[in-house]
């Protein structure tokens, strides 16, 4: 009888903590690859339209989290608090998680950011200096020692995993999310966050998914840093643009400046959360991918599809929006 890989409702020796699209688009990776998943969060959610179920479980549990990785050989820490919350919350979420896997021999896959690197001059490689430039950034560099320092001490096996602000489907609060995707598809311009005109290394959510799925059934990755496969770097108008054909008319876009960032977090916090991000957006900001290309092979999904993916996952969340052919 042969086995189908599933998303399961118990323990698997894959688990991915955390239920947005990332998590999501990484369980689907596993699947893909011919493995069980299980997929939790702290309320758990149910099927979706890619068949991704979501069990609850709070990690800050010990006893919660040891049940969900009683099995696990591998988990994938895709959790995270909301934005506003990163200071208080997010450094003892993930002690937490790697304190369960300690407990159960699992390796640890974790997927980060770039913020740690701070605000660089030149292309970002995995040997640019970690030195943070924002609150942020501190948290992630603190949780990113944290991990590494368990993995040289023997306490468990680490790998982290980089990606730029990403975005594709089921991705909405990233800011080449809905503030963008959302108004494109509606005839409207885009909201960009910055400089619309500036190169910017942006991740699609796939290609970070495929990452941690590579990294979860290797070993070769274990102990270091990796940078999630990017397509060649664009400007954010030039990305944006390459939904014309898809939409089939021309597009615009607005920016928007660190001022006009500010004047908005007065009103609503997650801006404010963004303003001293902002520095990302005020100048080239480009990242290299190499070294996980030429040890893994994985290469970037093209940003032609990449943006004709997304497009297409709104215009179906926004009924009468899409071309009728």
């Amino acid at each position: 009888m042969t086995h189908t890989p599933s998303l399961v409702s118990g323990s698997a020796a894959h688990l991915v903590i955390g239920a947005g699209p990332l998590g999501r688009a990484t369980a689907r990776a596993i699947v893909a690859a011919g493995q069980d998943v299980t997929v939790i969060s702290r309320r758990g959610a149910p099927a979706d339209e890619d068949g991704v179920q979501v069990v609850a479980c709070d990690v800050r549990d010990p006893a919660q989290l040891s049940a969900a990785m009683r099995s696990a050989a591998v988990v994938y820490q895709c959790a995270q608090p909301a934005y506003t919350r990163w200071r208080e919350e997010f450094v003892p979420l993930q002690q937490a998680i790697l304190a369960g896997a300690r407990r159960v021999g699992a390796r640890v896959i974790l997927a980060d950011n770039l913020y740690a690197y701070g605000d660089v001059d030149g292309t970002i490689t995995e040997t640019t200096r970690i030195q943070p430039t924002s609150t942020k950034g501190a948290v992630r560099a603190r949780m990113a020692d944290e991990a590494l320092a368990m993995h040289a001490s023997g306490a468990l096996q680490v790998a982290i995993a980089r990606g730029s602000d990403f975005y594709g489907p089921h991705v909405r609060g990233s800011v080449l999310g809905d503030r963008v995707w959302g108004p494109l598809v509606a005839g409207r311009a885009a909201n960009a966050t910055g400089d619309p005109d500036l190169v910017h290394t942006y991740t699609f959510v796939e290609d970070f998914a495929r990452t941690l799925q590579l990294l979860g059934a290797s070993t070769r990755g274990d102990g270091d840093v990796w940078h999630v496969p990017n397509a060649p770097t664009l400007s954010t108008r030039q990305l944006l643009q390459l939904a014309e054909p898809v939409l089939q008319r021309p597009i615009a876009v607005k920016g928007t400046s660190r001022r006009m960032m500010w004047l908005a977090g007065l009103f609503v916090p997650e801006a404010r959360e963004t303003v001293e991000m902002m520095y990302e957006f005020e100048r080239p900001f480009v990242v290299s991918s190499d070294k996980f290309t030429s040890t893994f092979g994985l290469v970037a999904t093209a940003t032609v599809d990449a943006v004709a993916a997304t497009v297409r996952w709104y215009q179906r969340q926004l009924p009468g929006t899409a071309q009728k052919r």
